[in-house]
């Protein structure tokens, strides 16, 4: 899914961990388009093993509502999948 936010791009990419054994969600600056400069921002994953719900911030500085959004996509998408 794309988002566009503070007229900035980002690309929520969701998936599955066989190793980690659970699902992910993560997002990616995908500002200037082109593939090898994508940085991912922030992750979030859930454990099928124990159900526990992580997250992760790869970016000193995000503006707060975007971190809101990623959140609820994060438990929409990662939560339904039990």
């Amino acid at each position: 899914m794309l988002l566009e936010y503070d007229n900035h791009k980002y690309e929520l990419l969701f998936g599955s961990d066989t190793i980690s054994d659970g699902v992910y969600l993560e997002m990616n600056d995908i500002n200037d388009g082109i593939p090898s400069n994508t940085e991912t921002v922030l992750f979030a994953f859930r454990s099928s093993a124990d159900n526990r719900f992580t997250f992760q911030c790869f970016r000193q500085e995000l503006p707060l509502a975007l971190v809101e959004i990623f959140i609820q996509e994060a438990r929409k998408n990662l939560l339904a999948s039990k």
